[in-house]
């Protein structure tokens, strides 16, 4: 029986195998890995707040109270949803058949454990 190396419920590490979200590589055909760093997009919600933003000038008046506290409300949601996004962090290995994208998640700390398991993996393959 293989001993793990890394194990938990979305992935396993061995010396021969590395299975991730229910896809197997064999080690035998790991070339490299590396750590991706993909950045969120902003687009969306800085185009919602500067509408929210026109639309708090737009109805700043006593009698469109309802729509200026919409604008307000939009507004303020859109900042939390900017300071809540986080990058995606991937595992990014290379075969002989190319580039694959094995493991991605907004976990970086998690994302590095698996990546120096791999590598750990690769070393003592040999």
């Amino acid at each position: 029986m293989e001993t793990p190396i890394y194990s938990d419920n979305q992935v396993l590490v061995t010396k021969s195998r590395f299975v991730s979200l229910g896809t197997t590589y064999a080690m035998s055909g790991i070339t490299s890995t590396r750590l991706l760093k993909k950045k969120p997009s902003y687009g969306a919600p800085l185009f919602i707040l500067f509408f929210a933003v026109v639309g708090l000038f737009h109805f700043y008046s006593p009698f469109d109270g309802l729509k200026f506290l919409g604008s307000v409300l939009v507004g303020i949601g859109c900042v939390f949803y900017l300071i809540k996004l986080r990058p995606d962090y991937t595992i990014v290995i290379k075969t002989a058949s190319g580039e694959v994208e094995a493991l991605t998640s907004k976990d970086k700390v998690f994302v590095e454990s698996v990546l120096g398991s791999v590598n750990q993996a690769i070393i003592q393959r040999g």
